[in-house]
């Protein structure tokens, strides 16, 4: 198997062809970002998994965020978490208290409550591997899935792409920073990165009518709108420049040789809703960065527009991220 996330045509044989539904109870489909369960009453629940492998310092707080971030997409509100940690046998028991105080404060800032899982120490691993399962409910009439999507759609990004991303590079490539850049930049350029919760955009989205939501988390902005387009089987068009990303973000991909649009990006959700108007200037009042990039079509062409220029939207790549290993070799 390739490096990464599973997709295309390795997607349709090993999982979505392996992939049925068993139970009335619980429903999810390839694709969608949680699975729904019944709850047997006004509610159901949602539940959605996540796991990291970045060689990053918090790790959790990543995988925590991204798991959470899947059920605000949902149309959902996470009340509990999961997770699985694995640990080098190298790894110093005060950095796995450090890891689980900040997993702690992680629940506490966001109402949840970390409900069991798993921790081991391995010699199969060189940097903590994080899992993190969340659970939570959505209102039956309120539950969003790119399955329902259909043509004539306007596409709203909110928060700006390569966030995630860009935390990542700004410690794995400390030193190498430095070097480049002014230590006033790099300290900016954290500070705004640092909020990778989609929930208040999610929520203001659900206000304005979306009908479906999905976050950026691996593979980058490219590799969500495909997957969106996707599920539900529509096309796309996109403009290129509507595409929010902050200067820090730009230079820094740019120096590291990564495409931001490629890159890790929670923090950001895609949202489909008839009118986008509204919902992005609610959104900008609310200081969340957002704008209309795009919206969907009926056909199955997925378009990208750079002024003049036009190409069609690739199957998602290996998110730039996994550069890394092969930069620090």
């Amino acid at each position: 198997m390739k490096t990464g996330k599973i997709k295309g045509n390795a997607f349709e044989r090993v999982i979505k062809k392996e992939f049925h539904n068993r139970r009335d109870d619980v429903g999810f489909m390839p694709g969608d970002d949680a699975a729904l369960f019944d709850a047997a009453d006004e509610s159901k629940t949602l539940m959605a998994t996540e796991t990291v492998t970045h060689a990053y310092t918090q790790v959790e707080q990543i995988a925590l965020t991204r798991a959470i971030n899947n059920l605000y997409a949902s149309g959902g509100m996470p009340r509990a978490v999961q997770l699985a940690i694995t640990v080098p046998t190298s790894y110093e028991e005060a950095e796995l208290r450090k890891m689980m105080r900040r997993v702690d404060a992680f629940c506490e800032r966001h109402h949840v409550q970390l409900a069991g899982g798993h921790t081991e120490a391995a010699d199969a691993v060189n940097a903590p591997v994080v899992t993190a399962v969340a659970v939570g409910a959505v209102k039956k009439e309120e539950y969003l899935s790119a399955h329902k999507l259909q043509g004539g759609l306007e596409l709203v990004l909110a928060g700006e792409i390569a966030k995630e991303g860009t935390l990542v590079l700004l410690e794995r490539m400390e030193d190498a920073l430095r070097e480049h850049f002014t230590g006033t930049f790099l300290k900016r350029a954290r500070e705004r990165m640092l909020e990778l919760s989609i929930e208040k955009a999610a929520s203001l989205a659900k206000k304005h009518g979306a009908v479906a939501m999905h976050d950026l988390a691996g593979g980058g902005v490219f590799g969500a709108l495909w997957e969106m387009a996707d599920a539900a089987g529509v096309g796309l068009e996109v403009d290129l420049k509507a595409i929010l990303i902050a200067q820090h973000s730009v230079e820094i991909c740019e120096y590291a040789g990564m495409n931001p649009y490629e890159m890790a990006s929670s923090g950001s959700v895609l949202i489909a809703v008839k009118d986008g108007f509204d919902l992005v200037e609610e959104l900008t009042q609310q200081g969340i960065a957002a704008a209309i990039i795009g919206k969907t079509t009926d056909g199955n062409d997925r378009i990208l527009r750079n002024g003049e220029e036009i190409r069609y939207l690739d199957l998602p790549k290996v998110d730039e991220l996994y550069k890394l290993d092969t930069y620090e070799k």
